[in-house]
């Protein structure tokens, strides 16, 4: 999906909000798609996730989690 380059942008927000919805929106998204439409964006995003995994608020890892579990799921 051409959504994820949008999402991997959010994900890098300075704004927890936006970051835990882009995460949440990731969770939706991957449940809906093949993992070949995953894949091209799957670096990008998984370091996005990773680094928001350990640098941010407790609410935005939450979602962080889901959403990995999600794409790797």
């Amino acid at each position: 999906s051409k959504l994820y380059p949008t999402l991997i942008i959010c994900l890098n927000d300075s704004v927890e909000k936006v970051q835990a919805h882009a995460a949440n929106s990731i969770v939706n998204l991957a449940e809906g798609s093949d993992y070949e439409n995953v894949l091209p964006y799957l670096k990008d995003l998984m370091n996005a996730l990773l680094k928001l995994l350990h640098f941010s608020k407790r609410f935005v890892q939450e979602k962080v989690i889901v959403a990995i579990s999600a794409l790797i799921g």
